[in-house]
């Protein structure tokens, strides 16, 4: 009986160390790998943690971290952003790559055929708020597309929408003109 009872009890033992031990989740991180471009920046976050979190990057040069997990890709290369918890770590691959050909803008058609030509992201990200359309097609190099227009009851124009499709038919630039003014921009990169 004592033999029994000596039993069970090292298996109750067993069984509640082993139950505990799965109840010990590592934590993880909201992502495992990121593409960026030089100057994006992307917040990591470990999930499943309420421990302090230390950051590292594997290349400073390339990719920075604060001390908060948000990231800035600083230069084209790789860098492995590591979240330590205790004795614990997690990575994260970061992978920074050059700006590509960003969108390909429309030109008003000719009789023979028509034109498009090509913008960098750079020329993009170049346009302001309260930019006037004059402006802004001078800052990109061609004319947009009106896709629509807004009027008020006199026949005013209160808000015009111009796009520019990549030669791909995907890709894509949207500016918003309200009262002339730009006032959102929004684009879809080529892969």
């Amino acid at each position: 009986m004592k033999k029994c009872k000596f039993i069970i009890t090292a298996i109750i033992i067993m069984l509640v160390s082993l139950s505990s031990a799965n109840i010990v989740q590592a934590a993880k991180l909201n992502s495992e790998s990121v593409a960026l471009m030089p100057e994006e920046t992307y917040q990591l976050e470990v999930l499943d943690n309420k421990k302090p979190v230390k950051w590292y990057s594997s290349d400073k040069k390339i990719v920075a971290v604060n001390s908060k997990g948000k990231i800035r890709a600083k230069k084209v290369g790789k860098a492995i952003i590591t979240a330590k918890i205790g004795k614990q770590k997690i990575e994260c691959e970061i992978n920074v790559s050059k700006p590509k050909k960003a969108i390909v803008m429309a030109i008003a058609s000719t009789k023979e055929s028509e034109k498009q030509t090509h913008i960098t992201l750079s020329s993009y990200e170049n346009l302001k708020e309260n930019m006037s359309y004059e402006e802004a097609v001078k800052t990109i190099g061609a004319e947009g597309m009106l896709v629509t227009q807004d009027q008020d009851k006199s026949g005013k124009t209160t808000s015009e929408v111009y796009t520019w499709y990549g030669d791909d038919e995907i890709s894509s630039a949207s500016i918003v003109f309200k009262d002339g003014k730009l006032v959102e921009k929004e684009q879809v990169s080529l892969d």
